[in-house]
Formats: structure tokens, sequence, C-alpha cells
């Protein structure tokens, strides 16, 4: 499984692409991962491949991730100066302004120079890119959730010498335009996540080819409850909101299993703060600034996004998941009023914090994959 692109990804795609067509794949047990681009599914993918699989080759470290992750930083501080000029702010020091422009049609050669990696650093530490960086929303966040990250450890990621942790890897962006799969064994079992990205026009190749699938991993950036969509205007997390909406009312998911992520916790605990969700979602009528009552109210708003009576989306909640799981984060159970088969649980998750998504997937893997998988030929 590759997250940079190229063409051997693109061959397997096409590959996993007609296995599915021809039916091979519903003898396979697997599960969906899906949602809306930028919600965290390929992150999380990666989290599983370290977690449960054989984690990432110095090749792939030096040869994949090393350039996607200069390229990153070069696209963090195109976006900081872009951002700089639309806020009319002015750079404290001349030659960071110069560096910014320089970036503009940069493209680095498979690593990110040293010298390059000081200019950088210094550039981020210049008084006016940190405020344009604090004043992200007001042209758009068209910052990488990652720009803090890899900025402040530029100089640590400069250099031939550089080879990229899991936690560099984890934090890498690079649009997911194929299909991918990861295989793993659970319980003695071969299961198999299959990600078939999230940008809408994507989003039709894949939506006819899982018919009858029994399992879906659905991620949702709750931290995007007041960002829009740039050419439609739509709010991103009512979009996503939508979307998932559109999946359970689905004739190719009426039988399926739903798990939720609301991903990105770490982003929204802070953006809260500042951020009024009043302002978005005129409804919430709780405390200003308070992180919990207010992914309260949004795990609600998805619970309400499906009509009752369509089968789909359950209006009814049941007890905590699970008492042996009190240490954990406990994840909310909802179960369908019209059928016993479907069931929706969500679970609040950082995807880029691997404890956090090894200890909700043990209780997603011990409390409900098993359940799942059951229906598709897998037993515990």
């Amino acid at each position: 499984m590759s997250c940079c692109g190229g063409s051997e990804e693109k061959k397997r795609s096409r590959a996993l692409e007609k296995e599915i067509r021809r039916g091979k794949r519903k003898r396979v047990p697997y599960l969906l991962l899906l949602g809306a681009g930028k919600s965290g599914k390929s992150t999380f993918l990666k989290q599983m491949r370290i977690l449960h699989s054989s984690g990432f080759t110095q090749v792939e470290r030096e040869a994949e991730y090393r350039p996607l992750i200069a390229q990153n930083v070069i696209m963090c501080v195109k976006s900081l100066h872009q951002g700089m000029l639309r806020l009319g702010l002015k750079y404290y020091a001349v030659q960071n302004g110069q560096l910014g422009e320089a970036m503009v049609d940069y493209k680095p050669e498979g690593f990110l120079h040293a010298d390059l990696a000081d200019q950088i650093d210094t550039f981020w530490l210049d008084p006016g890119v940190q405020e344009c960086y604090r004043r992200q929303r007001e042209f758009g966040y068209d910052l990488p959730d990652s720009t803090k990250y890899f900025l402040d450890a530029t100089r640590r990621l400069g250099g031939t010498s550089y080879t990229p942790t899991d936690q560099d890897i984890i934090q890498s962006r690079a649009p997911t335009l194929s299909i991918q799969e990861l295989a793993f064994t659970m319980d003695r079992k071969q299961i198999a996540i299959v990600d078939v990205g999230g940008q809408p026009s994507e989003r039709r190749k894949w939506v006819h080819l899982f018919d009858g699938v029994r399992g879906v991993i659905f991620l949702t950036a709750i931290s995007e409850y007041d960002q829009v969509d740039q050419k439609t205007g739509e709010n991103l997390l009512k979009h996503s909101m939508a979307l998932m909406g559109t999946l359970l009312s689905s004739p190719f998911f009426t039988s399926s299993g739903f798990i939720v992520f609301m991903n990105k916790m770490d982003v929204f605990q802070d953006k809260i703060s500042y951020v009024p969700l009043r302002h978005y979602f005129s409804s919430y009528h709780g405390p200003q600034g308070d992180s919990k009552a207010a992914a309260d109210f949004l795990e609600h708003e998805f619970c309400e996004v499906v009509p009752a009576g369509t089968g789909g989306f359950p209006r009814r909640r049941s007890p905590s998941i699970s008492a042996a799981m009190s240490s954990l984060r406990r994840g909310t159970s909802l179960h369908s009023e019209q059928s016993d088969e479907h069931l929706v649980y969500l679970h609040r998750t950082t995807a880029t914090n691997t404890e956090n998504i090894r200890n909700i997937f043990e209780a997603v893997r011990n409390i409900i994959l098993i359940n799942l998988l059951e229906n598709i030929g897998v037993t515990p």
C-alpha cells in the first residue's frame, strides 16, 4: 500500500477495481473506508499499517515520503505567503518575504536542502508569518493541518541524511486519487480495509462497486464546522453529514454496519475556544468554548441527518457500548428502530495520534468489528 501516487499505485488501483467489478472482492472479508476529502482516511490507513501490518520500509521512507514531506513543507510556505498577501500583512524581515515569493514556483528535488530548511525556519519565526498563521481562517483555511508540525521541525527535515519518522509519515498529506487496500491479520483471520478516495470525482467511480458490503468506517473532520467549500460555498461539516446520510440511505449499504469516526478532535478542541459553533450551527445553545458540549451537539446532528423511517440512521441511543472500556472515551452505539441489522457506532478520534487510534481501534475491534465480520464470513 502506497500513499504517494505514481504509476505502480495506479496499476494496483486499476487491478483492484477490476477485481471488485468481477465480484471477487465479495468473497474477501473487508471494511470500506469512506468520508469526504481531507477527513483523515489516508492518515487512519497509515496508522493501521503501523499498528497492524509491517509499517513502512526504509526504501518507502526515503524514496516516497522524504520527497512528499519536502513538497508539504514548500506548500506550507506558499500558502502562508499567499495568506500574507491576502491579509495585507508585512514581513518583519525583508528576506522572509523574498523567500515566500521564491517558493511560489519552487519545486523540491526529492529532498529539502539543509540551507533552505534553515531559511524556512527563519521565515516561520517571522512575527508577521505567525500572525498570518493565527488568522488563517480569514483567508479560507488554505493551510494544511500539519503546517505547525512541519514548520516547527524544519531544521530536522532538511538534508540528505533525513529519514522520515512514523509521525512524519502520518502528518504528510497527498490526495488519494486511487483505490488503496491494506490487508492485515486480526484474530488469526485476514481482513482488508479499502480506501476509495474522498474527492467527489472519485466517489462516482466507487459507489456502485460495493453492493452488499457489511462494514463501513466513515470519517468526518469535526474541525471543519466553520469551513466552506471554495467553489460551492457549502459548509464542509454539513456536507459530510449529508454524504453520510446519502450512504446510509443508499441501497448499496442497506445491510452495512457503520462505524463513524468524528475525527480531528485535537484541532476541534483548539478551534472551539475562539470560533463559536453557534455562528455556523444556529441551533446550538450550549456554552461557548466548551468542546465537550459542542461535540455532543454535533454528534446529535449526525444522528439527525437521515429522517426516521428510512431504515438508514437510527433515532434512538443505547447505553454505553461497554463498561469494560471505561478507560477509553465512551463510544456511542446507535441501533435502528426499524431493524437490528443496521448498527451505527460513533467515536471521537485524532487520527494523527497513534495511541488514540490504537485504543479506539481496540474498542472497535473487540466490541464492533467482530460482530460485523461474522456477517461477512469471519469468525472471532
